[in-house]
């Protein structure tokens, strides 16, 4: 999975249920009740999206502006299929016919 934040909760909110958990962000996704729920990375993004905000974000205090082509390279050799599967379900279990 990619990661685009600067700032993070490193803790699960009180009442909230952790579902992912990562070695970098240690609190990936988790749901408040049955309906709310919240990830700190991208299920919608993948290299050309990232590639993408790394243009748009460079200069803005994210990463210093002569590491964007080496970022860009990077994120270029990350799969996403977790992510993506992720964001399908998801939409799969609110609008089951939309797939």
């Amino acid at each position: 999975m990619l990661l685009g934040h600067k700032e993070a909760v490193d803790e699960t909110p009180e009442g909230a249920t952790l579902l992912v958990r990562g070695h970098v962000c240690p609190v990936q996704m988790f749901r408040v009740g049955e309906n709310v729920y919240a990830t700190q990375f991208h299920p919608e993004g993948d290299a050309d999206e990232f590639k993408l905000r790394i243009d748009v974000y460079s200069g803005h205090g994210y990463f210093e502006p002569h590491e964007a082509e080496e970022l860009k390279e990077s994120v270029s050799r990350v799969p996403t299929p977790y992510a993506q599967k992720i964001l399908r379900r998801f939409v799969g279990f609110y609008y089951p016919d939309a797939a």
